[in-house]
Order: C-alpha cells, then sequence, then structure tokens
C-alpha cells in the first residue's frame, strides 16, 4: 500500500495575498453551513464566503482574493492567532480545495495548526518583524510573489530578501514526504506486524 496520503509539500512559489486581520476564526474560514459535509472536495466555493460574497450572492470587490491579482493565490500572509474558535477540520480542508497550500502568520491556534499538516498545508511562523515585510510583500499586487522552501525553511520575497519561520522536524519530515497521520504509520507497518505476530506468538504459548 502506497503510506503517501497527500501531496507533498517541498516547494511553492505563487502569488501572496494579504490579510491583515488577527485572530482569523475557523468560522471566518469556513462558516457553519458548510459543515454538513464530510468531503474534502467542494468545500472552496465557501473559504472566507461572508467576507467573498455579498449577501445577494454577488462576489464583494473589497475582499482581496477577489481582487484579480489575488484570485489564484496559493499563499496566505495572516496576522497573529490564525485558525483560532472551534476546531473544524474543514478549515483546511477549504483552504486546501480552494488552493491555498501555505499560510504565514506569527502564531497558530494548536488545534487548526496540526490540522494544517494533516492536510498537506504549511503553516508558516514567523517573526512579528518579519511578517510585517511579507505582508508588505504580499501588497504589491501581481508581483506579490513568494517562493516558499520547506527544506531550507525559507521565504524569498520578490525583492530577494529571505525569512526565516519555525517548524518542529517531525511536521517537516511528514509534509515532505506528503505523509497525514496514517501514511506515517503505514511506513511503519512492517514493524508494526512483526510487533503483533511476535506478541500472539508469546500470548499463545
Amino acid at each position: 500500500m502506497d503510506p503517501t496520503a497527500m501531496d507533498k509539500f517541498t516547494t511553492l512559489t505563487g502569488v501572496a495575498a494579504p490579510l491583515p486581520i488577527t485572530n482569523i476564526d475557523t468560522d471566518m474560514i469556513i462558516p457553519k453551513q458548510y459543515l454538513k459535509t464530510i468531503a474534502r472536495t467542494g468545500l472552496g466555493s465557501g473559504l472566507f464566503s461572508e467576507l467573498r460574497f455579498k449577501d445577494d450572492g454577488s462576489e464583494n470587490p473589497d475582499f482581496i482574493l477577489n481582487k484579480p491579482a489575488y484570485r489564484k493565490a496559493t499563499i496566505l500572509v495572516a496576522e497573529d492567532n490564525f485558525g483560532c474558535g472551534s476546531s473544524r477540520e474543514h478549515a483546511p480542508w477549504a483552504l486546501l480545495d480552494y488552493g491555498i497550500r501555505c499560510v504565514i502568520s506569527t502564531s497558530f491556534a494548536d488545534i487548526f495548526y496540526n490540522n494544517c499538516f494533516q492536510n498537506g498545508i504549511l503553516p508558516a511562523k514567523v517573526s512579528k518583524e518579519d511578517l510585517k515585510k511579507l505582508m508588505d510583500d504580499a501588497s504589491r499586487g501581481s508581483n506579490a510573489t513568494l517562493s516558499i522552501d520547506l527544506a531550507k525553511q525559507e521565504i524569498t520575497g520578490p525583492d530577494g530578501g529571505v525569512v526565516k519561520f519555525d517548524i518542529d522536524e517531525s511536521n517537516k519530515h511528514c509534509l515532505l514526504n506528503g505523509l497525514d497521520a496514517i501514511g506515517l504509520t503505514l511506513v511503519k507497518e512492517g514493524q508494526i506486524t512483526a510487533f503483533e505476530e511476535k506478541h500472539n506468538k508469546h500470548a499463545w504459548a
């Protein structure tokens, strides 16, 4: 069985959309009316829906992801405490389905942070000083391109400036190899089977 359960994250170059909002919670990311499904696909249409759309269903032209330069953004640059609120895994599902592979912030809610790694999204933690620089980079419209190298833990801006980000080795390994919790277990399937066989042999001896 192929232990790779999700797309690997090695490098990413794409448009970064600035979201200068503190405490973006999971209800803002994907409102509760979209939680009826347990499918991971199709939720991109509901991403930030209360910000993206007006009450009549038309697009809000003022929201960043509706602006022409940011419609194909693959990176978000946000303020402190991204992903707070309820623990809904639909939040990273919606981000991924929309096409977001990386969220950059100074801090993340713990459950959201861990859910990102289970779905192939990189939540990159940077300093407040570096976030200010990256937010400025992301505000350059069609020139708001960032390049992310997970192995080096580096984010390169459009001017060539480099910012380092924090990530623990276990999560880094899983993203680089495309392993969620199930995939990580299956990598050790041989060892698990050998242990069970040895255990059962002794149990019935």
